[in-house]
């Protein structure tokens, strides 16, 4: 049987039990926050990671400045995502990776 462990983390600046020990107030500060405390966790290997709303939002954020430590990404009404879109050439609205 194969072990597997879950973890639920107190993002840092939200509501919860975790304490800040200095200010993160950039996106790049919570991406790193995240990655360090999944370094902790789960130092070999990549891991598989969810994030549910502002918790999506982070998760995303990692994803895109730590590619190589994610094997899975799963974003669940992720915040925010979907407010950032661009207008191609042809006036339609569209996310910016697409």
């Amino acid at each position: 049987m194969t072990r597997v462990e879950y973890y639920a983390l107190d993002i840092m600046g939200d509501a919860g039990l975790s304490l800040n020990r200095r200010e993160i107030s950039k996106p790049e500060g919570l991406a790193r926050w995240l990655d360090e405390a999944l370094t902790v966790l789960v130092p070999e290997g990549p891991v598989s990671l969810m994030g549910i709303s502002y918790g999506g939002w982070l998760a995303g954020q990692c994803a895109l400045r730590f590619p190589g430590r994610l094997r899975d990404l799963v974003l669940l009404a992720p915040a925010g995502i979907l407010w950032r879109c661009v207008v191609d050439t042809a006036g339609i609205m569209a996310p910016p990776w697409w």
